[in-house]
């Protein structure tokens, strides 16, 4: 794959990326997996639901409350001609810090999720 700045990006708006992955990450931390299947793929949506939508936080850890985000890194990715805009944000709760990596289409619904 080819990598890009998302702020040289002629496909993708970084604002728009950013907005976007803050805003998921709060509908994952409210369960409100339903909005979320509304902004993803088929694919993905499909596999939106308390028991594996949310990672380590469905395990039962306590992660506490939502305390804020930190930078976010946010890259174009081109393979094989398609375009996605990926974004990496550090998040802070109470017990825990969490990382999370989501990927979005040209069309910007969600098509990645990873929460480590």
């Amino acid at each position: 794959p080819k990598n890009t700045l998302l702020t040289e990006s002629k496909l993708f708006d970084a604002e728009e990326v950013e907005k976007k992955t803050e805003l998921i990450i709060q509908y994952l931390d409210e369960e409100n997996y339903q909005e979320i299947k509304k902004l993803s793929i088929e694919k993905l949506a499909d596999m939106m639901n308390k028991k594996n939508g949310s990672g380590e936080k469905s395990s039962g850890k306590d992660w506490g409350e939502f305390q804020h985000f930190g930078e976010v890194y946010l890259i174009e990715s081109s393979r094989m001609g398609q375009h996605s805009a990926i974004a990496q944000i550090n998040a802070s709760y109470e017990n825990t810090s969490v990382t999370y990596t989501l990927s979005f289409n040209q069309d910007m619904e969600l098509n990645g999720l990873w929460i480590k």
